[in-house]
């Protein structure tokens, strides 16, 4: 890995009197962090959410660029269709999906159903008219 070596050498200032590099102390590397620091975080309650999620939101922004739309625009109304298991699987994450794809209050719809073969979700996006 070329990261450790460049990251060591290009804060480097030189020490008055000698032709050393020092390195800046607040530019040091953190040491990696402990499987012990990791015991706090519980386990998720359903497998596959962030598939789950990235499934979402691709559909959220397929729709706005193809509207050629900018991201921050508006999402009117959001279908989301699918099985228990991916619904569950989904639900945690469900506030920052609609923050994140910019969906607006009451927007959401999530029902159960069938998926299109080879999908998780069936996912319609509605793109608001204006951009207020």
């Amino acid at each position: 890995m070329i990261r450790r070596p460049v990251w060591f050498h290009i804060p480097a200032v030189r020490q008055p009197g000698t032709s050393r590099s020092v390195l800046i102390p607040t530019c040091r590397p953190a040491p990696w962090p402990t499987g012990a620091e990791f015991d706090g975080i519980a386990e998720p309650v359903a497998e596959g959410g962030f598939e789950a999620a990235v499934d979402i939101m691709t559909a959220i922004r397929g729709a706005k660029t193809v509207a050629q739309k900018s991201l921050r625009w508006p999402v009117a109304g959001l279908e989301i269709t699918g099985s228990e298991a991916a619904r569950a699987a989904l639900a945690p994450m469900m506030d920052d999906i609609l923050r994140a794809g910019n969906v607006v209050e009451d927007g959401l719809t999530v029902s159960e159903g069938t998926a299109p073969e080879g999908d998780r979700f069936a996912i319609t996006v509605t793109l608001a008219d204006t951009n207020d």
